[in-house]
């Protein structure tokens, strides 16, 4: 009986320690998954005044984090845990991720929001060669409208796409306004040839006041919405002449090495 009682107690002693390794190897082996990112959502992407943006967890227990940068410096704020909506009033790159002690950190999210300055809806635009045909929007006034595009640009009406090497955009302020920049709102989404400016001049009456040229336009890019800005001369314009160039070549990391990419814009801002 003795006997017995004890191989009774051996089996369960190794099947507890079964147990526990068991669980300590699952808990070690979460560590190999990566967490999804967070959802970033803003009630607003261009707004008058002021806007809110909301951040949602990927997985229960995950820690939500963010960051704030401005549009055109490399300053950013400290990592700091979301715990409520952010309220936004001024340009402003959000940057977010999530933790979480049993799997790896997540990628890093981003989203742009702006402040309208200067609002266009009465000024009169011109876009030469018109977009293709399947990505029209509404028009060369869809680039005017204060609504910005989402990335989900198929049946979209608020996107402008092109297959072009070159368009060129006029506009004339009613009335005229005091600006030093221009700012072109894009869409990125390489999986679906869809590439960044590699070029933006900017003129005055033929002469050229400002202008980008894209280092990174044939590199490989997450999919996003990035605005590119342009600086000229802080003074009162009537009108002006944007000239945007494509990438010409597909580089030949990519599917469709060497045709000509696609690139979308949504709107046209100006401060």
């Amino acid at each position: 009986m003795r006997k017995v009682i004890l191989y009774l107690g051996i089996i369960c002693f190794l099947s507890g320690c079964r147990k526990t390794v068991e669980a300590e190897s699952y808990v070690s082996d979460s560590k190999e998954f990566q967490l999804s990112s967070p959802l970033i959502t803003s009630e607003k992407t261009l707004f008058k005044d002021s806007t809110v943006v909301v951040l949602e967890s990927p997985y229960p227990g995950a820690i939500l984090w963010f960051q704030s940068a401005g549009m055109e410096t490399n300053y950013h704020t400290a990592p700091t845990p979301y715990k409520s909506a952010i309220g936004i009033g001024k340009n402003t790159i959000l940057r977010a991720y999530a933790t979480h002690p049993e799997y790896k950190t997540s990628d890093t999210i981003s989203l742009e929001v702006y402040k309208i300055k200067h609002s266009l809806n009465q000024s009169q635009i011109s876009i030469s060669p018109r977009a293709n045909h399947s990505y029209l929007g509404k028009g060369a006034t869809t680039l005017i409208n204060s609504t910005k595009g989402s990335l989900s640009f198929r049946n979209s009406d608020e996107w402008l796409g092109f297959d072009q090497a070159k368009v060129t955009i006029d506009i004339v302020f009613d009335p005229p306004i005091t600006i030093d920049k221009v700012l072109i709102s894009s869409l990125i989404d390489q999986d679906a040839w869809i590439f960044p400016l590699a070029h933006i001049k900017v003129k005055e009456q033929s002469k050229e006041v400002g202008t980008f040229i894209n280092k990174d336009a044939n590199s490989s890019i997450a999919t996003q919405l990035k605005t590119f800005v342009v600086s000229i001369p802080n003074k009162n314009y009537s009108q002006l002449t944007i000239e945007l160039a494509s990438v010409k070549n597909i580089p030949d990391w990519h599917p469709g090495k060497g045709t000509q990419a696609w690139f979308f814009i949504d709107q046209i801002l100006v401060e």
